[in-house]
């Protein structure tokens, strides 16, 4: 049940995370050009990309974008152990299921990110968006490194997920 109620909150972003003293300090970019933040991970930033923030997003989360459209986003469900990835998926399928996408625009596969595993959950939205998430299981936590947006810019969002890992 804890688990449950944990995992009801993962498509909110890790809303069950503890919020930090400053979303300011959260969001900071390292002079290795690594960007994010110790309670959510670490990817490289491009030098040409700018911070973003969804004001319904968690206190924890970090993101950033190439355009404002096309956005990566870090978070964290902090799960003490009490859930994965796997739950954390198919929570994910289950919301957007009943929110009207149809099964066969939702895949889940099996995810690694250097070295670090979990699932991935792709949902193809109507009006052509592609929402991509990356639950990782680290540390008795679960790790979402997201992408979102355009078709066209998905390899490129992609490398920056790729170069995500939970430390600097």
């Amino acid at each position: 049940i804890l688990a449950l109620t944990i995992l009801t909150n993962v498509t909110s972003f890790g809303a069950t995370a503890k919020k930090t003293s400053s979303k300011t300090v959260s969001q900071k970019q390292t002079s290795e050009s690594r960007y994010g933040s110790n309670n959510v991970g670490y990817v490289t930033k491009p030098s040409n990309w700018f911070n973003f923030t969804d004001p319904n997003s968690s206190p924890n989360t970090v993101q950033l974008t190439m355009d404002g459209v096309n956005i990566i986003t870090l978070d964290v469900i902090l799960a003490n152990g009490q859930a994965t990835s796997n739950e954390a998926v198919l929570v994910t399928q289950e919301r957007y299921l009943n929110s009207g996408i149809k099964k066969e625009n939702i895949t889940i596969t099996n995810t690694s990110i250097n070295g670090y595993k979990g699932k991935k959950i792709r949902i193809s939205f109507p009006d052509g968006i592609l929402y991509i998430v990356n639950y990782i299981d680290y540390n008795g936590n679960i790790y979402l490194v997201a992408q979102e947006g355009l078709p066209e810019y998905q390899n490129e969002l992609s490398k920056v997920v790729n170069t995500w890992k939970p430390f600097k």
